[in-house]
């Protein structure tokens, strides 16, 4: 084979191989994927926080719910149950408590790292609390 027909040739291959799309797909998604893939972990990270945001709610809600009708009478035992029942959400979960004009106010912090599930993919929520409060008239 002389060399201008190799010449050729490869030039017919080359012109046929850069009309051709064959492959254009998985090139995109190789491209575009990471960035799906971390777009869904972002948004499963962002609805396990909610959901721990909500969990927390539910119990201060429980909690000034029995106080209000008598079940809990002192404030070290309010602090007492929230704690405990967020401990398997957080170790570091604060609690205040007041009461002003019959209206028993609970604010609960958490650490937003905790309540996305431990996970901790995007460090950037390791830094930010998120702060529950709650309010419920003493009915006694």
């Amino acid at each position: 084979m002389s060399v201008s027909k190799f010449l050729s040739s490869a030039a017919r291959l080359n012109r046929r191989f850069r009309k051709s799309e064959d492959g254009g797909v998985t090139v995109e998604a190789a491209i575009w994927l990471p960035f799906w893939i971390l777009f869904m972990i972002g948004i499963g990270e962002i609805a396990l926080l909610f959901n721990g945001q909500a969990a927390a709610l539910d119990v201060t809600q429980d909690v000034l719910r029995s106080y209000s009708i008598g079940d809990i009478t002192s404030e070290t035992e309010i602090k007492a149950r929230i704690v405990k029942a967020l401990a398997s959400i957080s170790d570091d979960v604060s609690v205040y408590f007041f009461m002003a004009d019959g209206m028993a106010t609970a604010s609960v912090t958490v650490p937003a790292s905790d309540l996305s599930g431990g996970f901790g993919i995007f460090s950037a929520m390791s830094g930010f609390d998120v702060t529950i409060t709650t309010q419920q008239m003493r009915e006694i």
